[in-house]
């Protein structure tokens, strides 16, 4: 899989295109879907599976000192009151300069991916790049190298392994 094929695969899967829409229409400015919404479809596809992006939770992501998350969150939930949205504003919560480098600071490289609908087409965002996402390889950010052991309880609590059997720690 490469970036390109899976931005055309997420634009070509009515779930996932629509719940991107409506997060461009009702969510933040600047706002991506990220960790689970675009890395458990990757993976779900790499195992010949079609993805439920209904199955987790939407963490819809935006770097914007001061901004409140709140509003955007009930505006989301008034949309789309089956899809479970979790809006978050890193720059309240990550030492980063922008979205991206937030996204830097998630415990896995596989995990810090994301998507929005952008001039009618998905676009895609990954600081660490897409090669671990891809090769089903689970590694923990730089920012989380010396917490390995916390990165192998979310994967065990979240039960990665099982659900993708594939995936290996890198």
């Amino acid at each position: 899989m490469t970036p390109e094929a899976l931005a055309r695969r997420v634009a070509a899967h009515p779930r996932m295109a629509h719940l991107l829409r409506v997060a461009a229409l009702h969510g933040p400015p600047a706002g991506w879907l990220g960790a689970g919404f675009l890395r458990n479809a990757a993976w779900d596809w790499l195992h010949g599976r079609e993805p439920d992006p209904d199955a987790a939770d939407l963490d819809l992501v935006f770097h914007a000192p001061g901004l409140d998350a709140a509003p955007f969150a009930s505006r989301l939930h008034a949309a789309e009151p089956a899809a479970r949205w979790e809006v978050v504003n890193q720059a309240g919560l990550m030492p980063a300069d922008d979205l991206a480098g937030a996204m830097a600071l998630w415990p896995e490289t596989a995990t810090a991916v994301a998507a929005r609908w952008e001039d009618g087409r998905v676009a895609l965002l990954a600081p660490h790049g897409w090669e671990d996402l891809f090769a089903l390889r689970l590694r923990p950010t730089p920012a989380f190298a010396e917490r390995r052991a916390a990165v192998e309880a979310r994967a065990a609590a979240r039960g990665w392994f099982a659900r993708w059997p594939r995936l290996r720690w890198a």
